[in-house]
């Protein structure tokens, strides 16, 4: 018997999806959105989107708006 693990779901088709990093308050919505469109997106194809997303988190958390360590 081999220890291959088979796929029981069918691959996602692109690489989109979403991870709950914490909940944000209704009023703090546009104060969010203008810490992230504070931080520059990666458009030279050589950064890369999850550097900038980890940007985007470490804003947040600075704020106080995503506990320490999210």
């Amino acid at each position: 018997m081999g220890t291959e693990k088979t796929r029981t779901t069918a691959p996602i088709g692109t690489c989109e999806g979403r991870v709950l990093l914490g909940y944000i308050e209704p009023t703090k919505y546009n104060q969010v959105v203008d810490i992230i469109l504070k931080e520059s997106a990666p458009r030279n194809n050589k950064d890369r989107c999850q550097d900038w997303t980890l940007d985007c988190v470490i804003a947040l958390e600075a704020e106080e708006l995503l506990p320490a360590g999210t």
